[in-house]
């Protein structure tokens, strides 16, 4: 049946806004520029810090990629996917976040290029892939072994890591308590080594600077001794760890008693004494000289622990209580009744210390802790907390050898290898496959050029000069961002091999989601269109 005369199907709502083919991509390009271009002086050791304050004037320092780019309120669709990337890599693997962006960001500027040159997005794509097979053979091959036992290599790893600190016995600093952490956190199992970065706790504190911070063989419990005249100090601590409240049980319903003498309310009060003195006398007899409570512990149980030696620490978050847990060996007891010397943890020292008017309590002195505490320390809160992220960074780049001990040479020595493997595989590839391996690998030697750039060296010059030392087989030679110069780096600056291999297929992964989007379809018309 034919229609002479038909009227428009309405299938989307007329404030939806299509946005296809060369201005979906011209668009997606621009947006992927511009957030490359955010993130890339941060990039490297020497890049620059970021300012960013909140809408509430909430100020952030940092130079992490995936940090900038959260703080700084993206709304174009592809910055919230390569948000969404960098929050799942720095998850995963804690690091690399800034090296996921940049690639990300230029593999797809290089493939709109290509784009123009009459190359199809889906060759394009395709062409990426094959070039990152390559590129991961050639990661493979040049990946070294690292031995767990030599600290000095690990300790290398862990200052090639933090990158927020420009003095070198800050670096020198944070990387010891990285490595010390990361040596009494992993446990060896029968499928290889495992960690988990929560076991550490990292607690912030202004005052003195970061060279006064310190690792602490225990747990540090942002807490204050419940009772102004408990011990503030308790030695050869056994620990009651305890998940129960040491105060009446309210009823889950509200509920009414008559009382019409005084004699009967005695009684009532009688009884609530008596359920608190049982639970106390329970952790008396269990040999227990600190508690620490999940829930509440009102006065009168303060008192009764008191009057028996007893110090306490009440509304201890369960995080906390699972890392005294693995710190002193003790275990989390749930039932009043099933306390005993057993389940006590053990610890050399519990005291309690005052920051600025507000009061800690510190764990220490635990036997082969599988859990510890970082104390940060810093004039500032704002740097505090970027320290905090530099901290998880480098614990979690040495904690991924133990995942897979290889490593690779750093400062771009080892992009710039597969940059020029990428370059010769090229000329046995067909004409737009050849031009797509070239786009790759001018994707990889981009970042060495900002990392130049960052340093402070003329890019120009030092491409010139490294491409010259790594076509003499000198693949080790890299940029030395302390002094400025191109050095060989092998065994100096190096980089997890789980790290650089885990940021590169997360980025060509994310570039060619990018490219392979030919439409946009935007169910509200953004703000600029409304008021034209």
């Amino acid at each position: 049946m034919a229609y002479e005369r038909s009227r428009p199907a309405i299938v989307l709502k007329e404030t939806t806004v299509r946005r296809s083919k060369e201005e979906a991509y011209e668009n997606n390009i621009v947006a992927s520029l511009v957030i490359g271009e955010v993130v890339r002086t941060a990039y490297g050791p020497r890049g620059l810090n970021k300012l960013l304050v909140g809408t509430v004037g909430d100020i952030t320092v940092t130079k992490t990629g995936v940090t900038i780019l959260s703080e700084a309120s993206i709304e174009h669709p592809v910055g919230k996917i390569i948000i969404d990337a960098a929050k799942a890599l720095e998850k995963e693997i804690g690091d690399g976040t800034t090296s996921l962006i940049l690639l990300t960001c230029d593999l797809v500027r290089n493939a709109y290029s290509l784009y123009k040159q009459g190359i199809s997005p889906i060759t394009i794509v395709r062409g990426y892939n094959k070039a990152l097979s390559e590129a991961l053979k050639k990661l493979e091959k040049d990946a070294k072994p690292v031995d767990l036992s030599d600290r000095e290599a690990l300790n290398r790893i862990a200052e090639t890591a933090v990158t927020f600190f420009s003095s070198p016995e800050e670096r020198k600093k944070i990387a010891e308590i990285v490595l010390s952490t990361a040596e009494r956190i992993v446990e060896k199992r029968d499928s290889g080594y495992y960690a988990d970065i929560d076991w550490v706790s990292i607690v912030r504190k202004r005052g003195h600077e970061v060279l006064d911070s310190r690792l602490i063989n225990g747990v540090i419990v942002d807490k204050e001794v419940v009772h102004p005249n408990m011990s503030k100090t308790v030695r050869d601590a056994r620990i009651a760890l305890i998940d129960y409240a040491l105060e009446v049980k309210k009823t889950e319903i509200s509920t009414e008693i008559e009382v019409k003498t005084t004699e009967e309310l005695r009684g009532f009060i009688r009884e609530e004494e008596e359920m608190i003195r049982e639970k106390v006398d329970r952790i008396v007899k269990s040999g227990a000289n600190v508690v620490f409570c999940q829930k509440g512990i009102d006065e009168l149980a303060q008192q009764y622990l008191y009057k028996n030696g007893i110090t306490a620490v009440r509304r201890v978050k369960r995080s906390d209580m699972e890392r005294l847990e693995r710190a002193t060996y003790g275990k989390i007891v749930s039932d009043p009744e099933d306390i005993s010397e057993e389940k006590l943890g053990r610890a050399d020292v519990v005291r309690e210390e005052v920051f600025e008017n507000e009061k800690i309590v510190f764990v220490e002195g635990c036997r082969e802790p599988k859990a510890v505490s970082i104390l940060l320390r810093s004039v500032n809160e704002d740097l505090l907390k970027e320290y905090e992220r530099e901290f998880k960074h480098a614990l979690s780049a040495v904690l991924s050898l133990y995942k897979d001990p290889r490593y690779v040479v750093g400062g771009g020595a080892e992009l710039l290898e597969i940059g020029m493997a990428l370059r010769r595989s090229a000329d046995n590839q067909s004409e737009e496959d050849r031009l797509v391996y070239e786009a790759f690998a001018e994707s990889l030697e981009s970042l060495v050029r900002t990392l130049a750039t960052n340093v402070g060296m003329k890019p120009i010059i030092t491409m010139s000069l490294l491409k010259s030392k790594h076509s003499k087989n000198g693949s080790g030679y890299g940029i030395e961002a302390v002094s400025r110069q191109v050095a060989d780096l092998d065994g100096k600056v190096v980089d997890p091999y789980l790290v650089v291999k885990s940021w590169l297929v997360s980025a060509v992964e994310l570039a060619t989601t990018i490219l392979g989007v030919d439409e946009v379809i935007l169910t509200v018309k953004p703000k600029t269109e409304e008021k034209s």
